[in-house]
């Protein structure tokens, strides 16, 4: 989505009508979750894939195609910055967050902070990290199965957190990721806000009613905080003695001048450090927990993956640097990532969970069709800086999980299998 709060000159594309002064603000209030659902449904009723509301001087351009989104976003440069977010950052915390920052000096500095470490052909910066974490998630699968979204959740924390800080992952860290991350979610599900449309409700008193949101967004802004100063500063106290491992964080701020770091330089890497752990945590183990969605809903493509498996690896774990050795994997990757893309003109048949569709007769990867890689990590300047770092995660957890483990439905106290929903929580938009 692209967002405008200035007012156009130009004729707007199409959309819901609009009512006097407040235009669509009550459309979008009443969305129901999956918002995108009802996005689709607009780009059909007005038969097209650039869909506008708006109302309070506010614009929300809604893009329901790859042609439109890659012209608008990676091609024009116009569309490189943010909106103001008046609940969720300057009231909830999240100010922090460079994904969120508007074009300038700031943003500028934090995404080429990240982008200077997280170098794609550099592997030694995340694969270490993943390869002991999903190793140890195998154990806790086999332990305890029951909790597999839990473990599945804890590997990739796990992952971002010895990554990005060089700290153990330990409990008292991790939930407070977890419940930061937890209320932020809330937060964005809670709204949209007037506040955004009107940034001088921030002002009103907490108590008064109907300024609920900033009551709500003063207990995320605690959680916020906690989020990018508790590991980071244990990640300083490290470097201060001596015994801090490779990390994001010590690879940026070095070795100390007299036990000291310049504030500037403390404050730019301590944001970053929770800006990537905020984009790659729960991003992530949501397409794993995807993948295992699927091999549970499609036993007929699991075995398929493990056949091509067995084949390749004889009997051993996987490692990284395999993936062009198993074509078939890619593929239900690759229809794992294409999950929410349901476009009939690239994906026919799109609600079905198909990786063939990513294959040649011969079985290699089919360089004509889309790869969803190109959609669902953003586009232009705003791509995802960390997208090598997601999918190798994602093709090692796949790959070792289908080696050692048969993935299949849970069963009641009956014997009977239990049906996955395959319903999503929608946290957010980005």
């Amino acid at each position: 989505m692209l967002f405008s709060f200035s007012s156009p000159s130009l004729p707007l594309p199409p959309g819901p009508k609009k009512a006097p002064i407040v235009g669509n603000l009550f459309d979008v209030a009443r969305l129901k979750n999956p918002q995108w659902h009802t996005f689709a449904e607009w780009g059909k009723q007005y038969k097209s894939d650039i869909i506008h509301v708006g109302g309070l001087g506010n614009s929300m351009v809604i893009l329901n195609s790859y042609e439109a989104a890659k012209e608008l976003i990676a091609k024009r440069a116009i569309y490189d910055s943010r909106p103001r977010t008046v609940v969720l950052t300057e009231l909830g915390g999240s100010d922090f967050v460079f994904s969120l920052m508007p074009f300038g000096d700031r943003w500028k500095a934090a995404r080429q902070t990240c982008m200077h470490h997280f170098i794609p052909s550099d592997q030694s910066t995340h694969q270490p990290h993943e390869t002991k974490h999903i190793h140890a998630m195998l154990l806790k699968l086999l332990d305890n199965p029951q909790d597999h979204m839990k473990h599945i959740h804890r590997v990739t924390e796990s992952i971002m957190m010895s990554m990005i800080y060089g700290i153990n992952p330990e409990d008292k860290y991790l939930k407070v990721m977890e419940a930061a991350a937890t209320a932020t979610s809330n937060l964005i599900a809670a709204g949209p806000y007037l506040a955004n449309a009107i940034p001088a409700l921030k002002y009103l008193p907490a108590w008064l009613p109907g300024a609920g949101f900033k009551r709500d967004a003063r207990k995320v802004s605690v959680l916020a905080t906690r989020l990018h100063q508790v590991p980071f500063h244990a990640a300083v106290e490290q470097l201060k003695s001596g015994e801090a491992p490779a990390s994001f964080v010590s690879a940026s701020l070095g070795a100390p001048e007299k036990d000291e770091y310049p504030e500037e330089l403390l404050k730019r890497v301590e944001e970053v450090a929770g800006t990537i752990y905020v984009g790659g945590a729960d991003t992530t183990s949501s397409a794993v927990a995807t993948f295992f969605l699927a091999m549970v809903c499609y036993p007929e493509v699991q075995k398929k993956a493990q056949q091509e498996l067995d084949e390749v690896l004889e009997g051993r774990l996987p490692v990284h640097g395999e993936v062009s050795s198993l074509p078939y994997l890619s593929a239900v990757i690759k229809e794992v990532l294409r999950a929410m893309l349901h476009d009939e003109g690239f994906y026919p048949d799109p609600f079905e969970f198909k990786p063939e569709r990513f294959l040649t007769a011969e079985g290699e990867i089919d360089k004509d069709v889309l790869d969803p890689v190109e959609i669902a990590f953003g586009f232009g300047t705003r791509i995802c800086v960390g997208t090598h770092i997601a999918l190798s995660t994602l093709y090692l957890a796949a790959a070792s999980a289908l080696t050692v483990f048969d993935i299949q439905k849970a069963v009641d106290e009956n014997g009977k299998e239990i049906e996955p929903t395959r319903e999503y929580h929608q946290a957010g938009l980005t």
